[in-house]
């Protein structure tokens, strides 16, 4: 009897979880961030490879990072301008493809993107 307890528990949280207990084979891929445009002194938030989240303070666009992210886990890329006649756009690639995309412009614009890879 314990041992159909035990099974239907572990189906339950194996369920509950999408079949993947523990994080237990998920695919790493590579995520590439990126931060082009015409501007200056810009504040760039972004979530590290263990979800962390990290600010980087940036004189001069392009900016790139590329970290490695697991099926599942979720991204973050900000960036606010410091410049008043500036404008960027904010891409985030998992394994060389693009995946999310925005841009903004004008003094003070914040821009940000959120997802799940």
């Amino acid at each position: 009897m314990k041992r159909v307890i035990l099974f239907a528990a572990l189906w339950t949280f194996a369920a509950c979880s999408g079949g993947n207990i523990l994080g237990i084979g998920k695919t790493e891929h590579e995520i590439k961030y990126t931060v082009s445009g015409e501007a200056t002194y810009i504040e760039i938030v972004f979530t590290d490879e263990n979800g962390n989240t990290k600010t980087e303070k940036v004189e001069k666009l392009p900016w790139r990072k590329n970290i490695k992210r697991k099926s599942g886990d979720w991204v973050y890329l900000r960036a606010k301008l410091n410049d008043s006649n500036g404008r960027m756009s904010l891409q985030v690639a998992k394994d060389g493809k693009a995946l999310f995309f925005a841009r903004g412009q004008s003094k003070d614009a914040e821009v940000y993107i959120q997802g799940q890879i």
